[in-house]
């Protein structure tokens, strides 16, 4: 629901929810990238382009799935 819109409990009218246009929020998106790279840059260097691509997928499909829970 991030950057999205939800119905308000009290008043049941639609309200936005920040998160994805939100400065802070975008940083931790960079950082995030940033980890993502540097942990698969480490894994290229010591097994090789295959671990290293698979790897790098899977932290980024579950930093979108995080990104898409909060």
């Amino acid at each position: 629901m991030v950057g999205g819109f939800a119905n308000c409990p009290d008043c049941g009218r639609a309200t936005p929810i920040e998160g994805l246009r939100d400065p802070i929020w975008r940083l931790w998106q960079v950082l995030a990238l940033a980890g993502v790279a540097g942990v698969t840059y480490l894994v290229y260097s010591s097994a090789g382009i295959g671990a290293a691509s698979v790897t790098g997928l899977s932290l980024i499909g579950l930093t979108w799935l995080i990104s898409r829970a909060f």
